[in-house]
């Protein structure tokens, strides 16, 4: 089904695609423009492409009507194609700037721009001073910049931008703007307020999986006049299966089993990279050949890796960052040897599989240490200003510890007993990117901030923090109820996918 909602007009369109022209309904609700371009002709010229993918000429033309859009399409649905359509199609024209919370994978988003002939650069906290200084130098003579929320809370952004109008204000993964998301980023509730400094721009709000909740409060935040565009979400070509496991071990039996009897290129999802690098020694002794991927190597061998599996196939260990952006429409499998911790990152994650409409089959190796480590996970995520405050604290103080003994002194100050408790690093990632704390180059030297500018790190209300708490554990005790459901004799969860599809309405 496709839903199209009209806030202006009050006019609410329900298509099914195939019994509807969906170029119809924009005609009834005045959204074509007087001049209807060939849209098609421009998408051959520009990229190649014969033929639009679903509902993508329907956004274009609500956007070229200046229409504000909400899109859901799931993974591997083209959603970038929109945005570098709208990007560099006059000369004149200024830049489309993309919000998105995916710095491990913006150089190359900017990469794909370039290969299509777009002017394109990103600006994130990982940038050497000297590179970020010549890109902010050089930032509006691009036609698409891709940015981290936080970027914009830095004066040094503004003075670079200027007094410029984007063509198109891209919100990427939207699902962030969402406090009851299954990823809320803080800094995402803070986009509407830039809008009146951006000149009040044309805003395309993407995502792959929202649930109704989710939808309606990304929705809410768009200028008016908008609409929605939500895509039919069900992959009848995905066979989904679990296997109820006890331990790493049976773990490890399991999925070399379905490595030497699966046919076709396959990925393999880790939540945590220390048990990816355990299993890729094991097949490495094992001779089993695979790639590896997480937002931890150094960019040129994750652009290697990700090259040779796109080129070659093979198998990919990869966290999730992996995937995202990735044109590889042929994944046959796509095995979870950890369990996300949502519905929503789950069909996200096996979505990458079967883009060719082709039959797939994707397991799910759970077991009870999963839910742990997803409890965990939730808080790590939010460590909270004390110990914020006090890392950033004994980081300034004593340097020269961090450079010889790593981050476990300030974990010993704190009293924390379990290696595997990572609110002390989550705290240092939050400084690094509010760069409150600035490493040089070669991390043998630390800059600091003055104290004042903790303040810019979100996640400052203890309340707020155990709402957003109860929300996530919610929505993995979801997750729980439907693959703790008995499986067949074949590991599979009778109507898995429905069910599924049920919790994202």
């Amino acid at each position: 089904m496709f839903s199209m909602n009209d806030a202006t007009c009050g006019l609410t369109y329900v298509c099914d695609a195939r019994q509807y022209e969906m170029l119809s309904c924009l005609k009834k609700s005045g959204f074509l423009i007087k001049d209807e371009m060939d849209l098609k002709q421009e998408l051959k010229a520009r990229f190649g492409f014969d033929e639009f993918k679903d509902y993508q000429e329907e956004v274009l033309l609500a956007l070229m009507a200046q229409k504000s859009v909400f899109l859901l399409k799931p993974t591997g649905g083209g959603k970038s194609l929109i945005y570098q359509f709208m990007a560099g199609r006059e000369a004149s024209q200024s830049p489309v700037l993309v919000i998105t919370p995916l710095i491990a994978l913006m150089e190359d988003q900017v990469r794909e721009a370039k290969n299509l002939g777009l002017k394109a650069t990103c600006l994130h906290s990982g940038l050497a001073s000297s590179v970020k200084a010549q890109r902010y130098k050089n930032l509006t003579q691009n036609e698409i910049i891709f940015v981290s929320p936080e970027r914009l809370l830095k004066e040094q952004f503004w003075q670079s931008w200027g007094n410029i109008k984007p063509s198109l204000f891209v919100v990427d993964e939207a699902h962030c703007l969402s406090q009851w998301g299954h990823d809320f980023r803080p800094d995402y509730t803070r986009i509407p307020d830039y809008y009146e400094r951006l000149q009040n721009p044309l805003v395309l709000a993407v995502t792959a999986t929202a649930d109704s909740k989710t939808r309606d409060e990304i929705i809410s935040c768009l200028p008016e006049p908008r609409v929605s565009f939500i895509e039919d979400l069900n992959r009848p070509e995905l066979e989904l299966g679990v296997y109820r496991s006890f331990d790493f071990e049976d773990k490890l039996r399991r999925l070399v089993h379905l490595l030497n009897t699966n046919v076709g290129d396959c990925v393999v999802y880790f939540s945590l990279i220390s048990t990816l690098n355990k299993v890729s020694e094991v097949l490495t002794q094992m001779s089993i050949e695979h790639h590896v991927y997480n937002g931890k190597l150094k960019a040129h061998f994750r652009i290697m890796q990700q090259k040779k599996f796109i080129e070659h196939g093979g198998v990919m260990l990869a966290t999730n960052a992996f995937g995202l952006g990735v044109n590889k429409k042929n994944i046959r499998h796509v095995h979870h040897f950890e369990s996300p911790g949502s519905v929503e990152s789950y069909f996200q994650e096996v979505g990458r599989a079967g883009r060719d409409g082709e039959k797939t089959y994707c397991e799910l190796l759970y077991s009870d240490e999963d839910i742990q480590l997803h409890m965990d996970f939730m808080k790590w995520n939010h460590p909270g200003p004390d110990i914020i405050y006090w890392t950033y604290k004994w980081l300034k103080e004593t340097p020269e510890r961090y450079f010889s003994e790593g981050l476990d002194f300030i974990r010993e100050k704190l009293n924390f007993k379990n290696r595997r408790d990572f609110r002390v690093e989550t705290a240092l990632n939050l400084l690094e990117r509010y760069e409150v704390v600035v490493f040089n180059k070669d991390k043998r030297g630390i800059e600091f901030a003055p104290e004042v500018e903790l303040e810019k790190i979100p996640d400052k209300d203890p309340k707020l923090n155990k709402e957003r708490l109860v929300a996530q554990q919610k929505k993995l005790l979801q997750w729980v109820q439907i693959i703790e459901q008995h499986p067949d004799a074949e590991g599979k969860v009778p109507e898995l996918q429905p069910q599924i599809l049920k919790a994202l309405e």
